[in-house]
């Protein structure tokens, strides 16, 4: 079994159908991801599994994207013969847009579409300048005022997901600050969907907006009702919905 993707779910669901490379936000991995092969007929989920959570919880986290990218890129390589559509959410989002890059260099099959969600467009300016400086409280009220909500407030509030969850955070994070601009050295010939939340403090329209200079393609800009988080909760159904018609009017096209 491959650490980056159980060889489970490159087994067609949906006989035919194409792959769907799902990339987590910052302190998450693959798990948020496994309800989604069973709800998503028309497409077969693959969680990429990051190092530093789930089954590779023991391995340290990354800290630099494009290190990050190069390795997931050797692990992966081989599985893209299969028509397939690369999904990314906030940190999994810049993930996406390295990879469908790297993908692109080296002349392989490219995907059918590349989904960015809950990300705005990278710039040259760190997400969280700051952040070896930052207390775990700090860093809490920072997350809470990026994204809304509290869910930084109660990370550390527990001391044993604190424990566990802030390292990796911190980490991630780092790793989404290394994402810059920079890195992305050539315009993407493949469609680009943007999905961003409506009440989402960290992708306001014009950052969403910002990803359309990065694709030579067609571009969009899809936005469903929620917070940062809602394509696991309140509008995981249309996010579902949205995934499976990029997926065939890419394929069809």
């Amino acid at each position: 079994m491959s650490p980056w993707i159980q060889l489970r779910n490159l087994t067609p669901a949906t006989p035919g159908a194409p792959n769907l490379f799902c990339l987590p936000h910052a302190g998450s991995g693959a798990a948020g991801f496994y309800r989604w092969r069973r709800a998503l007929g028309g497409l077969n989920v693959c969680p990429v599994q990051l190092p530093g959570r789930d089954a590779r919880m023991t391995e340290p986290a990354a800290t630099n994207a494009s290190a990050l990218v190069e390795m997931m890129h050797a692990a992966l390589v081989e599985h893209l013969q299969v028509p397939y559509v690369i999904f990314g959410h906030s940190m999994g989002a810049l993930l996406a847009a390295l990879w469908a890059q790297k993908i692109q260099q080296q002349g392989l099959p490219a995907p059918l579409a590349v989904v960015l969600s809950g990300r705005g467009a990278p710039g040259t300016v760190p997400v969280f300048p700051q952040l070896s400086e930052m207390s775990d409280e700090e860093l809490a009220g920072a997350l809470d005022a990026r994204f809304g909500g509290n869910s930084g407030t109660m990370l550390i509030a527990d001391p044993e997901l604190r424990a566990h969850y802030m390292p990796l955070l911190r980490a991630d994070l780092a790793l989404v600050d290394s994402a810059d601009a920079a890195k992305f050295t050539e315009r993407l010939q493949v469609p680009v969907v943007v999905v961003r939340a409506a009440s989402d403090p960290a992708v306001p329209e014009d950052k969403a907006e910002a990803w359309r200079e990065f694709t030579a393609r067609t571009f969009r800009v899809e936005t469903l009702p929620g917070n940062h988080f809602s394509h696991f909760a309140e509008s995981e159904g249309a996010m579902l919905e949205l995934l499976q018609r990029v997926a065939t009017t890419a394929a069809s096209s």
